[in-house]
């Protein structure tokens, strides 16, 4: 029986989503992650490892327990870094790229240059090391997006309509930073499954709310993978030789249908649940590749409604609403209850009693 360890030294909502929906299509999970972070209390786990001491100790840890496993699944951008740092060979197995790769897709300054070069069409800007560089670059882009070299969740990233601002917000995330121009258009995700370069399946969707201004999801709109965004995820993967669960941030020009990317994320996201809903069942997907019966072409997904996530939406509506007022529009949204893991009794109690 395949049997997956998730890693994972933050306490996201994605990542607490996994154990349900991968048990679910017959998997058995493990999970590795500080005492307090959501997946821990999952219902769906046989094994969990509490470790403390930050990032850099469970990629230690990861390290020891991976060969037990079929899979490791690392859940989250900072123990991804942790793991970089380590002079270890056995690093380069678990990871969803070449070393080399994860290192430069995982660098803001870096990634556009890789991506460009990979034939994977990305927004205009420029890495900047100085004060100077930045001021430069902003007055030729206009608005900008002034991004720190590492960061995860909107926190390294701040606009910026005026050179002035721009050296503001490089000051404040540290140089160097990228300034890159300010994209209008659709925001969406494309949630890919890769199998050593190979894509097995993708998942697209509109980001159509957020629960803070930068991210995460709390509702999407599924979309059609078209030729433009089936050949980005091909050209991805067989690129940078992409594995396991990955992620694409990008913009989409309604009127053209241009697509630029803005990053490649090298783990899995919190929309990995809908894909069944539309299409793709990115769990049902993963066992086939863990059993060497991947299918000959990747599945895509089909378009579909708005849709909630949960319990990004509620954070949202209470944010907005106040505890009362927000939970009762959430009550009344079409569909979102349909987005409760309801077969994770440990997850759900969880969230409960931090009130969400």
């Amino acid at each position: 029986m395949a049997q997956v360890l998730l890693a994972a030294s933050q306490d996201w909502i994605g990542t607490a989503r996994l154990p349900l929906i991968l048990s679910s299509a017959g998997i058995v999970v493990d999970v590795i992650a500080p005492a307090d972070a959501a997946v821990m209390y999952s219902s769906r786990i046989k094994t969990a490892t509490a470790v403390s001491g930050g990032d850099l100790a469970i990629a230690e840890k990861t390290l020891e327990l991976a060969s037990g496993y079929s899979r490791v699944i690392l859940c989250d951008d900072p123990l991804l870094r942790a793991l970089l740092v380590l002079d270890d060979p056995r690093v380069e197995a678990l990871l969803p790229a070449p070393r080399n790769t994860v290192a430069a897709l995982t660098d803001k300054t870096r990634f556009p240059h890789a991506a460009a070069a990979a034939g994977i069409p990305v927004p205009r800007s420029f890495a900047a090391e100085s004060p100077d560089a930045v001021r430069k670059a902003a007055e030729d882009l206009g608005i900008v997006v002034v991004k720190g070299a590492y960061g995860f969740g909107g926190g390294s990233v701040r606009v910026a309509e005026s050179a002035r601002a721009a050296e503001d917000a490089a000051r404040d995330l540290g140089l160097p930073v990228l300034v890159q121009e300010y994209l209008t258009g659709d925001s969406a995700l494309m949630a890919c499954l890769y199998e050593r370069g190979r894509l097995v399946g993708a998942f697209a969707a509109q980001k159509r709310h957020l629960v803070f201004p930068r991210g995460p999801s709390a509702s999407i709109v599924p979309w059609s993978i078209d030729d433009t965004l089936l050949d980005i995820a091909q050209r991805g993967g067989e690129r940078f030789g992409l594995h396991g669960f990955v992620s694409f941030d990008l913009f989409r020009d309604p009127r053209t249908g241009d697509v630029r990317v803005l990053e490649i994320n090298l783990r899995p996201v919190g929309t990995l649940p809908l894909g069944r809903r539309f299409g793709v069942d990115m769990a049902e997907l993963f066992l086939t590749v863990l059993e060497g019966a991947a299918p000959d072409e990747p599945m895509l997904s089909r378009a579909g409604r708005l849709t909630p996530l949960f319990p990004q939406e509620m954070m949202r509506l209470k944010s907005r609403f106040g505890r009362t007022g927000g939970t009762m529009r959430w009550l009344v949204t079409p569909r979102a209850l349909s987005d409760v893991p309801w077969g994770d009794f440990g997850l759900i109690a969880r969230w409960r009693s931090k009130s969400l």
